[in-house]
Protein backbone atom coordinates (compact mmCIF):
# COMPACT_ATOMS: atom_id res chain seq x y z
CA UNK A 1 0.00 0.00 0.00
CA UNK A 2 1.51 3.50 -1.07
CA UNK A 3 1.87 5.81 1.91
CA UNK A 4 4.29 7.51 4.09
CA UNK A 5 4.61 4.72 6.45
CA UNK A 6 7.68 2.56 4.45
CA UNK A 7 10.28 0.60 6.06
CA UNK A 8 12.52 3.30 5.17
CA UNK A 9 10.60 5.67 7.21
CA UNK A 10 10.43 3.45 10.07
CA UNK A 11 13.93 3.04 10.37
CA UNK A 12 14.42 6.97 10.44
CA UNK A 13 12.36 7.21 12.81
CA UNK A 14 13.63 4.07 15.30
CA UNK A 15 17.03 5.61 14.58
CA UNK A 16 16.58 9.21 15.23
CA UNK A 17 15.06 7.78 19.09
CA UNK A 18 18.12 4.86 19.19
CA UNK A 19 20.23 8.16 18.71
CA UNK A 20 18.69 9.96 21.56
CA UNK A 21 18.44 7.09 23.94
CA UNK A 22 22.39 6.63 23.06
CA UNK A 23 22.50 10.31 24.06
CA UNK A 24 20.74 10.09 27.13
CA UNK A 25 23.05 6.88 27.72
CA UNK A 26 26.13 8.82 27.92
CA UNK A 27 27.57 6.76 24.63
CA UNK A 28 31.16 6.77 23.67
CA UNK A 29 31.06 9.69 20.83
CA UNK A 30 32.63 8.20 18.30
CA UNK A 31 29.40 5.64 18.31
CA UNK A 32 27.54 8.62 18.13
CA UNK A 33 29.31 9.92 15.32
CA UNK A 34 28.53 6.90 12.85
CA UNK A 35 24.75 7.15 14.11
CA UNK A 36 24.68 10.16 13.15
CA UNK A 37 25.86 9.38 9.82
CA UNK A 38 23.38 6.65 9.44
CA UNK A 39 21.05 9.18 9.82
CA UNK A 40 21.82 11.45 7.37
CA UNK A 41 21.65 8.70 5.06
CA UNK A 42 18.45 7.72 5.77
CA UNK A 43 17.18 11.14 5.73
CA UNK A 44 18.68 11.30 2.38
CA UNK A 45 17.23 8.44 0.88
CA UNK A 46 13.42 8.64 2.55
CA UNK A 47 13.72 12.48 1.16
CA UNK A 48 13.38 10.17 -2.41
CA UNK A 49 10.94 7.52 -1.11
CA UNK A 50 8.59 10.49 -0.29
CA UNK A 51 8.53 11.70 -3.88
CA UNK A 52 8.09 7.99 -4.84
CA UNK A 53 5.12 6.94 -2.80
CA UNK A 54 3.51 10.75 -3.12
CA UNK A 55 3.93 9.17 -7.50
CA UNK A 56 2.24 5.58 -5.88
CA UNK A 57 -0.53 7.66 -4.70
CA UNK A 58 -1.21 9.08 -7.80
CA UNK A 59 -0.94 5.97 -9.68
CA UNK A 60 -3.54 4.29 -7.23
CA UNK A 61 -5.65 7.44 -7.93
CA UNK A 62 -5.68 7.28 -11.82
CA UNK A 63 -6.56 3.69 -11.35
CA UNK A 64 -9.08 4.17 -9.45
CA UNK A 65 -10.34 6.77 -11.82
CA UNK A 66 -10.08 4.49 -14.77
CA UNK A 67 -12.21 1.93 -13.25
CA UNK A 68 -14.95 3.75 -12.53
CA UNK A 69 -14.55 5.04 -8.81
CA UNK A 70 -15.81 1.98 -7.75
CA UNK A 71 -16.92 1.68 -3.35
CA UNK A 72 -13.96 -0.94 -2.84
CA UNK A 73 -11.40 0.87 -5.16
CA UNK A 74 -12.18 4.48 -3.49
CA UNK A 75 -11.47 2.62 -0.21
CA UNK A 76 -8.40 1.25 -1.04
CA UNK A 77 -7.66 4.95 -2.36
CA UNK A 78 -8.90 6.71 0.95
CA UNK A 79 -7.04 4.30 3.27
CA UNK A 80 -3.77 5.34 1.44
CA UNK A 81 -4.04 8.76 1.68
CA UNK A 82 -5.03 8.00 5.56
CA UNK A 83 -2.10 6.53 6.00
CA UNK A 84 0.25 8.56 3.86
CA UNK A 85 -1.03 11.57 5.88
CA UNK A 86 -0.99 9.87 9.49
CA UNK A 87 2.66 8.77 8.57
CA UNK A 88 3.42 12.22 7.27
CA UNK A 89 2.05 13.70 10.79
CA UNK A 90 4.05 11.81 12.34
CA UNK A 91 7.12 12.07 10.75
CA UNK A 92 6.61 15.80 11.32
CA UNK A 93 5.78 15.79 14.81
CA UNK A 94 9.60 13.64 15.08
CA UNK A 95 11.23 16.25 13.17
CA UNK A 96 9.74 18.51 15.31
CA UNK A 97 11.51 17.26 18.18
CA UNK A 98 14.80 16.80 16.55
CA UNK A 99 14.70 20.09 15.97
CA UNK A 100 13.96 21.26 19.66
CA UNK A 101 16.64 19.33 20.67
CA UNK A 102 19.21 19.84 18.28
CA UNK A 103 18.54 23.89 18.70
CA UNK A 104 18.40 23.67 22.31
CA UNK A 105 22.05 21.43 22.74
CA UNK A 106 23.60 24.35 20.00
CA UNK A 107 22.38 23.81 16.63
CA UNK A 108 23.82 22.27 13.90
CA UNK A 109 27.50 22.44 13.00
CA UNK A 110 27.03 23.65 9.47
CA UNK A 111 28.97 19.89 8.74
CA UNK A 112 26.09 17.70 9.03
CA UNK A 113 26.67 17.44 12.72
CA UNK A 114 25.01 18.57 15.57
CA UNK A 115 27.27 20.79 18.03
CA UNK A 116 25.24 19.76 21.21
CA UNK A 117 25.60 15.85 20.86
CA UNK A 118 26.59 15.20 23.74
CA UNK A 119 24.32 17.52 25.83
CA UNK A 120 22.79 14.36 27.18
CA UNK A 121 21.24 16.40 30.15
CA UNK A 122 19.44 18.47 28.30
CA UNK A 123 17.84 14.93 26.15
CA UNK A 124 17.40 13.63 29.55
CA UNK A 125 15.41 16.70 30.81
CA UNK A 126 13.30 17.34 27.77
CA UNK A 127 12.07 13.74 27.54
CA UNK A 128 11.56 12.75 31.63
CA UNK A 129 11.11 16.66 33.05
CA UNK A 130 9.38 18.80 30.94
CA UNK A 131 5.92 18.77 30.38
CA UNK A 132 3.70 19.58 26.92
CA UNK A 133 1.15 22.04 26.53
CA UNK A 134 -0.83 19.10 27.62
CA UNK A 135 0.69 18.59 31.00
CA UNK A 136 2.08 15.35 29.58
CA UNK A 137 5.79 14.45 29.82
CA UNK A 138 7.23 14.97 26.66
CA UNK A 139 8.84 11.42 26.74
CA UNK A 140 5.77 9.95 27.36
CA UNK A 141 3.69 11.85 24.97
CA UNK A 142 5.88 10.31 22.38
CA UNK A 143 4.90 7.06 23.92
CA UNK A 144 1.51 7.74 23.22
CA UNK A 145 1.42 8.97 19.74
CA UNK A 146 3.98 6.35 18.28
CA UNK A 147 1.72 3.76 19.61
CA UNK A 148 -1.71 5.26 18.48
CA UNK A 149 0.08 5.13 14.97
CA UNK A 150 0.60 1.38 15.51
CA UNK A 151 -2.99 0.96 16.51
CA UNK A 152 -4.24 2.72 13.51
CA UNK A 153 -2.32 0.89 11.13
CA UNK A 154 -3.67 -2.72 13.06
CA UNK A 155 -7.01 -0.97 12.85
CA UNK A 156 -7.62 -0.09 9.93
CA UNK A 157 -5.38 -2.04 7.61
CA UNK A 158 -5.27 -5.27 9.36
CA UNK A 159 -8.82 -4.96 10.71
CA UNK A 160 -7.78 -5.35 14.33
CA UNK A 161 -6.15 -8.83 14.05
CA UNK A 162 -4.07 -9.74 16.97
CA UNK A 163 -1.92 -11.99 14.56
CA UNK A 164 -1.14 -9.28 12.28
CA UNK A 165 2.54 -8.65 13.64
CA UNK A 166 1.86 -5.36 14.44
CA UNK A 167 3.56 -4.21 17.95
CA UNK A 168 3.64 -0.94 19.62
CA UNK A 169 6.08 1.04 18.77
CA UNK A 170 6.85 2.13 21.93
CA UNK A 171 7.17 -0.40 24.32
CA UNK A 172 7.89 -0.95 27.85
CA UNK A 173 10.55 -2.98 28.95
CA UNK A 174 7.80 -5.23 30.19
CA UNK A 175 6.49 -5.63 26.74
CA UNK A 176 10.32 -6.85 25.33
CA UNK A 177 11.29 -10.60 25.92
CA UNK A 178 14.63 -8.90 25.92
CA UNK A 179 13.97 -8.03 29.40
CA UNK A 180 12.32 -10.81 30.91
CA UNK A 181 15.50 -11.96 32.68
CA UNK A 182 16.77 -8.98 34.31
CA UNK A 183 13.58 -6.24 33.78
CA UNK A 184 14.77 -2.49 34.37
CA UNK A 185 14.26 -1.03 37.86
CA UNK A 186 11.92 1.63 35.84
CA UNK A 187 10.35 -0.15 32.61
CA UNK A 188 8.84 2.74 31.31
CA UNK A 189 9.27 3.36 27.69
CA UNK A 190 10.92 6.66 28.62
CA UNK A 191 13.45 5.74 30.77
CA UNK A 192 14.28 3.13 28.75
CA UNK A 193 15.11 4.87 25.99
CA UNK A 194 15.82 8.35 27.46
CA UNK A 195 17.05 7.98 30.54
CA UNK A 196 20.46 7.16 32.42
CA UNK A 197 19.89 3.88 33.48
Amino acid sequence: MAGGSNPRQKMINLMYLVLIAMLALNVDTKVLKKFLLINQSFEATNAEKVIDNSRKIESIRAAVDDSGNRKEDMDVLNLSEEVRDKSNALVNYLGEIKNTIVEETGGSDGKGGIKGYKNTDYVYRYMNVDFDDDGIINGDEIQVILNEFSAFIQDSIFLGDENSGVVDLARNADQIPLYDDAPPLDPSFRSLNFGYG
